[in-house]
């Protein structure tokens, strides 16, 4: 592995906010810090489409205090019909910390919204080869000779 790799990785296990996806509540964002609120950070919506094309808005971070959820408003409307879509919230700092400037990306947590589809044949069966590789995922039985 990467020192780059590693820096990243450290960064989003103690990134100090966390973005996940609730039928319920639609996307709810924590404060995964221990002693600081998010009044340090701002941020910004990232929705990316299937076609590659990403849409981009200001998020107003609530006031939470550590350990604290709550929901978040999505500023798009999802376009209909099939494709992948990716909602990641851009987290950076508001003013300069002692470690960095003004702007320094803290984290970039991401969720799936919507999957690609998956095409299935007239039967309503998989294609062959997406059977083929989800067996080949799956630890197969040995037999003891």
């Amino acid at each position: 592995m990467t020192d780059g790799r590693r820096v990243y990785e450290h960064r989003e296990l103690t990134a100090p906010v966390r973005l996940r996806s609730f039928r319920h509540e639609g996307l709810v964002v924590q404060n995964h810090r221990c002693f600081r609120g998010l009044d340090w950070l701002t941020a910004r919506w990232e929705l990316t489409l299937a076609d590659g094309r990403t849409l981009t808005a200001p998020a107003e971070l609530p006031e939470l205090r550590p350990g604290e959820t709550a929901a978040m408003p999505l500023p798009f409307t999802l376009p209909r019909g099939g494709g992948e879509i990716w909602v990641t919230l851009r987290v950076t700092t508001k003013d300069d910390e002692p470690w960095g400037p003004r702007g320094t990306e803290v984290c970039a947590p991401r969720l799936r919204l919507r999957a690609a589809p998956v095409e299935v044949d007239a039967e309503g069966l998989l294609p062959l080869s997406l059977l083929i590789r989800s067996l080949l995922n799956q630890s197969l039985p040995t037999v003891a000779g």
